[in-house]
């Protein structure tokens, strides 16, 4: 007996399931073009992720071999970095990293001191002079006594001194206060091996590196920080050492009446070639009231004061 298999005709396609199955492919194409749209979209944004990632780090490095700036101070070159005694204080200090441009700058731009600054007045410890051609005495070590109402320290009398002035000018409303004084010529020492040793390692000589060194930082006993009859006054408002302290009314007041606490302007405006040292409103020097008055009635720096004695 055979057994013979039935015919099975293909079975047609009606037009209405045609065109569902043409809509169906049609949807699944445009799915996956979404996905790999979207796919890509995902790996662009990943790689802008990365090139702006890439820009904020290259700004924010510091340039590697790019010598300290000499010019416009540092704003004229910063203030001089602080000492030991003279731990960061957010009242009353700078960061002992930074250079010590601004409070003496001795860039090779500025005309060096004259030769009337090596003329000192030994009959008055307060007229001691100290600068790039006149080192204070060897040993040279003040007594010293702590600012009222802060961690600074300077020479005993100059403290008490200061201390008076500041107490004057705060009762009128103004609020003087000091951000750098003493430092010892110890400390004065490591910042200027410090910075030789950085001059070294970007390949100068030691005697290269020495030349370069003492042009942002003061030669120990060079200072006048190192005589702890200096300091650098600021207001609460102001106390960032730089020229602009001139149109704080502090500096008016202290224009007008430091003379009769005992201090002077130390570098005043156009004497750069006399005392080597840039304009520094803030910078004042304690020589004692009697000494102060004559010195600020003749117009003259210290150096000339005592070139004359």
């Amino acid at each position: 007996m055979s057994h013979q298999q039935p015919n099975n005709p293909e079975r047609k396609i009606s037009p209405a399931e045609l065109r569902l199955r043409q809509k169906m492919r049609e949807k699944r194409r445009k799915q996956r073009q979404k996905q790999r749209m979207l796919l890509m979209g995902g790996i662009i944004g990943i790689i802008l992720v990365i090139i702006f990632v890439v820009q904020m780090f290259d700004k924010k490095e510091p340039p590697k071999d790019k010598p300290p700036s000499q010019s416009q101070s540092e704003l004229q070159l910063q203030s001089e970095m602080q000492s030991a005694s003279e731990p960061q204080s957010q009242m009353e200090s700078q960061p002992e990293s930074e250079p010590e441009s601004q409070s003496e700058n001795t860039d090779s731009s500025v005309p060096q001191a004259a030769d009337v600054s090596s003329t000192t007045n030994t009959d008055d410890w307060r007229m001691i002079l100290a600068n790039k051609n006149t080192p204070l005495p060897e040993g040279y070590k003040p007594e010293l006594k702590t600012l009222t109402d802060s961690h600074l320290q300077m020479q005993t009398e100059a403290a008490e001194a200061f201390d008076q002035m500041r107490a004057a000018a705060n009762a009128t409303g103004l609020h003087l206060m000091a951000c750098s004084t003493y430092r010892p010529i110890e400390r004065q020492t490591e910042l200027f091996n410090a910075e030789i040793e950085k001059w070294k390692s970007k390949g100068y000589s030691q005697e290269e590196a020495t030349k370069k060194a003492a042009t942002v930082v003061m030669v120990p006993g060079c200072s006048e920080h190192n005589t702890g009859l200096a300091v650098d006054v600021g207001s609460i408002t102001n106390q960032r050492i730089e020229v602009d302290f001139e149109n704080e009314p502090e500096f008016k007041w202290l224009q007008e009446y430091a003379a009769e606490y005992g201090f002077i302007l130390r570098y005043p405006k156009d004497k750069q070639a006399i005392t080597g040292v840039t304009y520094e409103p803030w910078h004042y020097r304690y020589v004692g009231a009697e000494n102060a008055k004559k010195i600020q009635e003749s117009g003259l720096t210290l150096e000339e004061y005592l070139s004359k004695q």
